[in-house]
């Protein structure tokens, strides 16, 4: 799914200058991939980092691996949802219209049957056979986010520094529980990350 390599790595141009893929032609396949990745995700942002990845990066080559591997760091930094990387990705398909509509895409299927569909959900809940459906649903997510993670750790883990950081991190997650601890794991990594890169 990370198999493409015919970009160079590197961060995303400035505002004021179009990435390399750049073409508004690209409008539409940037919103069918927004949408297509809203519809199918199951159990959160992590479960649609597979679709995107496979559009953006594999079939239609608008970044490199490096360069959305760039977009889900950020998106962590951000005080919002991390699917919202799908933005990041975007504006690597069309530009400023392709971060927006991308990131309509993504959100609209989830908004429309949260509004249309609540009577029903809340009909729903109280029928017991749906919640072995979606047990058997809860553990498929589990294993399209452990997927993800192994796909991740291939693409980002290349050196014994990394895996350092890794191993560190998911240590004191497992340990801890503090609401801060997440940011200040990224912000404490990030900082590890360049000073043994400066070194």
């Amino acid at each position: 799914m990370f198999n493409d390599t015919s970009m160079p790595a590197a961060m995303p141009a400035p505002a004021s200058v179009s990435p390399a893929g750049y073409s508004r032609s690209n409008l539409g396949a940037v919103f069918w991939t927004g949408l297509k990745g809203g519809l199918l995700t199951f159990g959160g942002a992590y479960t649609a980092i597979p679709f995107v990845a496979a559009d953006a990066v594999g079939q239609r080559a608008w970044l490199s691996r490096a360069q959305f591997l760039d977009g889900i760091a950020l998106a962590n930094l951000l005080p919002a949802p991390l699917v919202i990387f799908v933005t990041f990705v975007g504006y690597f398909g069309a530009g400023w219209h392709g971060a927006w509509l991308i990131t309509q895409g993504m959100f609209l299927p989830a908004f429309m049957f949260t509004l249309l569909g609540f009577s029903t959900v809340e009909r729903l809940i109280a029928y017991r056979p749906l919640h072995a459906f979606l047990d058997g649903i809860a553990a498929a997510v589990t294993g399209i986010i452990a997927l993800t993670a192994a796909q991740l750790a291939a693409d980002t883990l290349s050196q014994p520094c990394q895996w350092l950081i890794c191993l560190l991190s998911i240590g004191l997650l497992y340990r801890f529980s503090a609401k801060w601890l997440s940011a200040a794991l990224l912000c404490g990594a990030g900082l590890a990350g360049y000073l043994l890169d400066a070194c």
